[in-house]
């Protein structure tokens, strides 16, 4: 074992590397700008095509889906056709990266989608702040949670980040809790850091991402909703609020600590969630039911932020009062794919839960408790359902929607949970879009648009260290974070890792699909 070296590393959570470039090229970030020069740097990629879930855990459990058999907090459950949510993945089986050497100190802060550890030495705060944890409030020690709720308070956006674009008061709220948050981190940080003489302090600012969900039409003047005469930057200012927490997290760091700062994805305007979220399991079930094909219709309204609650907005449209409304606040009912589930049974093909890339899953007999699709017709359904989904386009402005779809297995029959759920995977064109034409089922829309802001497989990670030279690198991938932070420390590294560490193998990673493309 090499001599221990303390790391301090820091998740930048959706922090889109074209912004943070832009930013510290005008100038805005001062300590990020110092650091940058000082770093090994290099692009990120993530698990490709998944976008938004799996990239956390790839990055703390260093370890490939289908190792882990999770892909994300939505499944599905065959025998009841029915739709299953997981939330985060348990760590059972796989701990974290950091968790396999008992005598390693380490602090580990809000981390979203975390766990407790096991084995490793020190302290672990859960769901203290971080956008979308899937934790439940707690910590190790047990005491300690409360400990800092009395000391320095709580996030003022915990468990309330979130905020559609036509609640301006909310909106203005947000943002004053997000920066509220970040000063709260600083003292936290500060805090944990004299606690111990840490092997890695490992914490996360997640305010940036809750930000650029709701946000991101104010600071991107490209963007339709996009405010006219109007200078607001509020992205920049909560980055910027980071930037100083940065600094005072930098003074207090030990001396011989290298440096890590990353994010295993991004963030830019929104294209996936309208269209995995309604159009995708809308165009299925009027595949199913043609009666509710709807045609063109007259001319199109300007795309519109809504004025009440998305979910609501679009049930309305969508089946009125011809159907019971489910209760939107409970479980993930407010995901329009969860509403055709009752329908399932009767469609050849059906969208599953998701918030990012669509899903897509076949109803298989034999496989599927109400299979409808003779299993030797698999491939032939794959194609005719995949080319279904290829025709719909963006009607305002006639490009396509999608830009590839992948088929996850061969055999229909191969459904353990190292594959998931889907039979086929959407990756949507980068384009919002709130109307969709398809020349099967007519137009769907428009609908208001909603969380402005959506997720990129655009990660980065900065390194400084004596032991590597400042520049670019060539891409990693989230996998190689947790071999590169044990490297850094001098411990060993497990063998079961899918990445590798940078100090010993800095080879060009090529950002290769998971899964077959379907021409």
């Amino acid at each position: 074992m090499l001599a221990r070296r303390p790391v301090v590393s820091v998740y930048l959570d959706a922090l889109e590397p074209s912004w943070l470039e832009r930013w510290i090229a005008q100038g805005h970030l001062p300590t990020l700008a110092r650091l940058r020069d000082e770093s090994a740097r290099c692009p990120i990629l993530g698990v490709h095509p998944f976008v938004g879930e799996l990239p956390h855990v790839a990055f703390l459990s260093s370890t490939h889906p289908s190792k882990l058999k999770y892909w994300g907090a939505f499944n599905y459950n065959a025998s009841t056709s029915k739709p299953l949510y997981l939330r985060g993945y348990d760590y059972s089986e796989v701990r974290s990266f950091f968790d396999y050497t008992p005598e390693l100190n380490v602090c580990l802060f809000d981390l979203p989608k975390s766990t407790l550890a096991k084995t490793a030495k020190g302290i672990q705060v859960l769901n203290w702040g971080a956008h979308g944890s899937l934790n439940d409030s707690v910590s190790n020690p047990s005491e300690l949670f409360e400990q800092l709720r009395q000391r320095h308070g709580l996030h003022p956006a915990l468990e309330n980040d979130h905020a559609e674009a036509w609640q301006q008061e909310e909106i203005a709220c947000l943002f004053d809790n997000l920066i509220r948050g970040i000063r709260l981190r600083t003292d936290v940080h500060r805090d944990l850091m004299a606690r111990s003489d840490w092997d890695l302090f490992l914490v996360a600012y997640s305010e940036l991402h809750s930000a650029g969900h709701a946000l991101l039409h104010l600071e991107d003047g490209g963007h339709t909703m996009h405010p006219a005469n109007t200078d607001e930057k509020p992205m920049l200012a909560v980055m910027q609020e980071i930037d100083t927490s940065l600094a005072d997290l930098l003074r207090i760091a030990p001396k011989d600590a290298a440096i890590n700062i990353f994010s295993t994805h991004g963030m830019v305007q929104n294209f996936w969630d309208i269209c995995t979220m309604y159009f995708l399991p809308e165009l299925l079930h009027r595949m199913a039911f043609p009666s509710r094909n709807r045609p063109p219709g007259e001319t199109l309204p300007p795309p519109q932020i809504g004025t009440s609650w998305w979910s609501n907005a679009v049930w309305d449209m969508t089946f009125g009062t011809s159907r019971t409304m489910p209760k939107m606040e409970e479980g993930y009912n407010w995901i329009p794919s969860t509403w055709y589930v009752d329908d399932w049974p009767n469609m050849a093909a059906f969208s599953l839960p998701g918030f990012d890339e669509g899903m897509v899953r076949l109803n298989i007999k034999g496989r599927d408790r109400d299979g409808r699709i003779e299993p030797r017709n698999y491939d032939a359904a794959l194609q005719i359902v995949s080319n279904v989904i290829r025709d719909l386009k963006n009607e305002r402005t006639g490009a396509p929607l999608v830009n590839r779809i992948f088929r996850t297995r061969s055999d229909p029959f191969d459904d353990g949970s190292h594959l998931p759920p889907a039979d086929l995977i959407v990756e949507w064109a980068m384009e919002p879009c709130d109307v969709a034409i398809s020349p099967q089922v007519g137009r769907i829309g428009p609908v208001p648009l909603k969380r402005t802001g959506g997720h990129s497989r655009n990660g980065f990670s900065w390194i400084r260290d004596s032991r590597l030279k400042p520049g670019d690198y060539s891409a990693a991938t989230a996998f190689d974070l947790g071999p590169t932070i044990l490297d850094l420390i001098g411990v060993d590294l497990p063998n079961h890792f899918s990445g590798q560490s940078l100090l010993r193998d800095w080879q060009p990673r090529p950002d290769v699909a998971l899964f077959e493309e379907l021409p």
